[in-house]
């Protein structure tokens, strides 16, 4: 990186004549810090309580990470705010920091880097292997743009009027055990349109009374597996839908139902022939030899009959 460049990139990085930035000399030295330090005086704030003039009475200093200039880096950043007590109302205002993503420890120019190499398919560990950036705020960071995208996309659907016509309502375990959630999809678009914990009957009556009766009222279908819970609901709030059970279930319910007694009347059918063959076998006489006809060994060779 030339000092041209290292230059531009920091006008970039602190554009408001507000504040000071101290660069350091190296410009590809990650373990250096670059300080950014606030001017603002007195005078550009006014109590938000009663309107009159603050004035500084303590500063702070908060330490930010960046993105890093080398593979593997580590780069921060330090703030230097302010903050200010109105004479009048004694309320205290800290000077914020427009640096900060917000809910991180981290800059805003960091929180794009993260969302530009999360949507380009890398994993929340491979972004921390090149940034550096612990991967609880990664995934923070992720978090913020999947909400992003969720209220983009119901803006649309409300903009276009939508309106599911084919739900499916399945369950699936969260963690290893038994705690499980519910989920509803649209099964045209395969957009989720609600998940709540749990899967009995008071956990899924929370979709009905979550989501608007317009929003459903043009369902014709609804899929879902044979729990007596889903179907209960889905008669109650959608009377126009038909129920739609799934084919793995229908065939899992025939063969414990059909199949299952079939195969216990029958191993019942042979458990009682192999019974009355045996006790046959038991009854019938065994037939001995004689007792004078058994003829034993003398130890001189001699054979003699008892």
């Amino acid at each position: 990186m030339s000092s041209a460049q290292y230059i531009i990139q920091a006008k970039r990085f602190c554009q408001e004549p507000e504040y000071l930035v101290c660069l350091p000399e190296d410009p590809l030295d990650d373990t250096a810090v670059w300080v950014v330090t606030s001017q603002k005086s007195h005078a550009d704030f006014l109590c938000p309580f009663c309107g009159h003039p603050m004035h500084i009475y303590e500063s702070y200093q908060t330490r930010l990470k960046t993105i890093p200039v080398q593979p593997h880096g580590h780069r921060s950043v330090l703030f230097k705010g302010r903050r200010f007590r109105c004479p009048c109302c004694h309320e205290t205002v800290t000077e914020s920091n427009p640096y900060r993503c917000p809910g991180t420890r981290i800059t805003k120019r960091a929180a794009l880097w993260i969302k530009s190499l999360l949507a380009h398919g890398l994993t929340i560990h491979s972004v921390q292997e090149i940034t550096g950036i612990h991967w609880d705020t990664i995934r923070r960071v992720h978090e913020t743009v999947m909400d992003e995208s969720l209220k983009t996309y119901a803006v649309m659907l409300e903009q276009n009027h939508y309106k599911p016509r084919f739900l499916a309502v399945d369950e699936f375990a969260i963690h290893k055990g038994h705690t499980y959630a519910t989920t509803v999809m649209d099964l045209e678009s395969g957009f989720v349109i609600w998940v709540g914990k749990g899967r009995s009957l008071a956990d899924f009556q929370k979709f009905f009374e979550e989501i608007s009766p317009e929003l459903l009222s043009d369902v014709k279908a609804v899929a879902m597996d044979m729990n007596a819970s889903y179907n209960t609901l889905v008669s109650r709030y959608l009377p126009q839908a038909k129920i739609v059970y799934d084919r793995y279930h229908m065939q899992a319910q025939y063969g414990r139902d059909v199949l299952g007694v079939v195969r216990l009347e029958e191993a019942r059918k042979h458990k009682a022939a192999a019974d009355e063959l045996k006790c046959k076998q038991t009854a019938a006489p065994i037939r001995k030899q004689p007792r004078h006809s058994v003829k034993r060994k003398c130890r001189n060779g001699s054979s003699t009959a008892s």
